[in-house]
């Protein structure tokens, strides 16, 4: 057995562990603030989940979240990268979601 002090992974939307991440996004339209949320992923019964395109845009940004787990044991922000069809890249934040 091999223990790991930090083991990440994201969750899938369809709570199987395989397939589209669970994840949500808003996009920020600017100068306003005005923010609104952006379909990430839908899921149906008989066909499963699926990624939906993201349209990032210029002037009116997309901030993508990702859940996942282990990531809090990271011990720096600089530890932490993600990878999206093979860019790599810092995230603005890794740790725990706020409680509502």
């Amino acid at each position: 057995m091999n223990i790991q002090k930090v083991a990440p992974a994201l969750f899938s939307a369809s709570g199987t562990g395989s397939g589209v991440a669970a994840a949500s996004a808003v996009r920020l339209v600017l100068p306003t603030h005005i923010h609104s949320p952006v379909a990430v992923y839908t899921c149906d019964p008989s066909a499963g989940c699926s990624a939906v395109p993201i349209d990032t845009g210029v002037d009116a940004p997309v901030y993508l979240s990702l859940y996942g787990t282990g990531i809090r044991g990271a011990s720096w922000i600089d530890k932490v990268s993600v990878t999206i069809g093979g860019t790599t890249m810092a995230p603005d934040y890794a740790g725990p979601a706020a409680a509502w």
